[in-house]
């Protein structure tokens, strides 16, 4: 289940490219299912739901609706590249150009903590706790390293580090 296949990774020997927040994806989809379900029971149980709960269903069902949408074809499809041949790291939106970010010499790999989760992030050296990029899915703090966290440090991490490392061609 933890393998290349859940990134979505690709490495040609000249672009490494993989989509940090696919594994997501299943979840946004079976959330959305969920929440279509509620919202079928809703209107075949209309006459019995009390004023608020209908205005609180008009403010929500659109929320969760799109922000599900959003999360299953597009925040779920952002690919990162790094092109050994020009030695720079591009992000990919689905319909949005390609942006180059950095260069291999100006990036740092580090990680960021929100709540109880973190995540590895990418950022230039210079500025990288300003303007950084999540490079993995979430993870939970805990003593012992998950599954997920093993295979992403293994697939995709292990690969960066090589990347990043490795001087230029000459």
């Amino acid at each position: 289940m933890y393998g290349k296949s859940r990134y979505d990774l690709l490495d040609d020997g000249r672009v490494f490219r993989f989509k940090p927040n696919r594994p997501g994806k299943r979840l946004s989809a079976a959330a959305l299912t969920v929440f279509m379900m509620l919202t079928f029971v809703l209107i075949l149980l209309w006459q019995h739901v009390e004023q608020g709960w209908k205005i609180l269903f008009f403010v929500l069902v659109p929320y969760f609706f799109l922000h599900s949408l959003y999360d299953i074809f597009i925040r779920s499809e952002v690919t990162y590249s790094f092109d050994r041949q020009t030695r720079r790291i591009c992000r990919e939106f689905p319909f949005f150009p390609e942006k180059e970010l950095m260069r291999f010499e100006e990036a740092v790999v580090f990680t960021r903590s929100i709540n109880r989760t973190w995540f590895y992030a990418l950022g230039a050296k210079k500025k990288y706790l300003v303007t950084n990029y999540r490079i993995s899915e979430d993870f939970i703090a805990r003593p012992e390293k998950s599954e997920a966290e093993k295979a992403y440090e293994s697939i995709i991490l292990e690969k960066l580090f090589v990347l990043l490392e490795t001087p230029p061609e000459k």
